[in-house]
């Protein structure tokens, strides 16, 4: 009777020692970072790491903090467009890069960055760069202003103050843009076909 109880207790128990063995062997009851070491991050990964790029629009960020949102909130700050930065660190929550000696934090507003994380960036750093020197009056001084006024252009709307966040604005052919000033107060751009009419307060 007791040769029947431990062949049973032993029947039983083949199973969990075999599933110890498994994760045993693959790793896969270790916690990430935990002894077998760190996976390879997108900071170490990622190609833009040490590179030298522009940026594609105005940027507005908190000079103080030195932060930027990609949701682009419209701070009192301006790195103006087509300034060379250099790219420090790329993750999963933020993008650090250095502009005239200062290192700016990009943080990511992951949902609302509807386009994606490659695309949003590839809207705002480049390798070649476009001031808007051939638009019209109105948008040159848009832009080097960093703000937006009537009579200017989509194109020289979005190189002075970037592009309206895609959650709230998912096509830029709509005759309303919408943008952030803030985590609570926004502002609309209107268009008549592709010419600014007024903004909204």
């Amino acid at each position: 009777m007791s040769c029947r109880r431990n062949l049973l207790a032993a029947v039983a128990l083949a199973p969990c020692l075999a599933l110890l063995a498994a994760c045993d062997g693959q790793g896969g009851a270790r916690p990430p970072g935990g002894g077998g070491g760190d996976a390879p991050s997108q900071t170490q990964a990622h190609p833009w790491i040490g590179k030298t790029l522009f940026v594609l629009t105005n940027l507005h960020p908190d000079t103080s903090k030195k932060l930027l949102y990609s949701i682009n909130y419209q701070q009192t700050g301006l790195i103006p467009i087509c300034t060379q930065v250099q790219i420090v660190a790329l993750d999963s929550e933020h993008l650090r890069f250095v502009a005239h000696g200062i290192e700016y934090r990009y943080a990511f507003r992951n949902e609302f960055m509807t386009e994606g994380v490659q695309t949003h960036l590839a809207r705002y750093f480049g390798e070649s760069c476009d001031a808007g020197s051939s638009l019209g009056a109105a948008d040159r001084e848009g832009i080097a202003a960093g703000r937006v006024a009537a009579g200017m252009t989509k194109n020289g709307v979005i190189k002075a103050i970037g592009y309206p966040p895609p959650h709230a604005t998912p096509d830029l052919a709509s005759p309303q843009w919408r943008y952030w000033k803030n985590r609570f107060d926004t502002f609309i751009v209107h268009f008549e076909g592709d010419t600014v009419t007024s903004i909204e307060n």
